[in-house]
């Protein structure tokens, strides 16, 4: 990979500068990215993580001292889900497998059942 730089535009005496890493196109496709993807970055200690943007990606921000409910966990982990693996099961209870999209279902109906998998789901990190 190589970093190069070009000037973008010159305004005022002063010259605008874009900077871009070319990647080879193996890699590119073994990421599974596409021409028009956008990319996020992340700079930690000193290394850049790049990342392809999820459009459908549900983020939540909570304030440091409250803390989400299982189901509200549930929903944030559930929408990140693509749609086809929501139909897997993802726990049993009393010997009955239950799919992410069941457990939204039975926690949606605030019921006993949905409170049963909430807490399971917790305690097993799940969510």
């Amino acid at each position: 990979m190589k970093l190069q730089k070009c000037v973008s535009r010159k305004s005022k005496g002063k010259a605008y500068e874009k900077w871009f890493v070319n990647m080879p196109s193996e890699t590119v496709v073994e990421l599974g990215w596409k021409a028009g993807d956008d990319i996020e970055f992340k700079s930690i200690n000193g290394e850049l993580l790049l990342r392809v943007k999820d459009k459908n990606k549900v983020q939540i921000k909570v304030p440091k001292n409250q803390q989400l409910t299982y189901f509200e966990r549930f929903a944030v982990v559930y929408g990140n889900l693509p749609p086809t693996e929501r139909k897997l099961p993802i726990i049993v209870i009393d010997g009955e497998e239950f799919s992410w999209y069941r457990c939204y279902s039975e926690m949606k109906k605030r019921n006993a059942l949905g409170e049963r998998i909430g807490k399971r789901l917790l305690e097993l990190r799940i969510i």
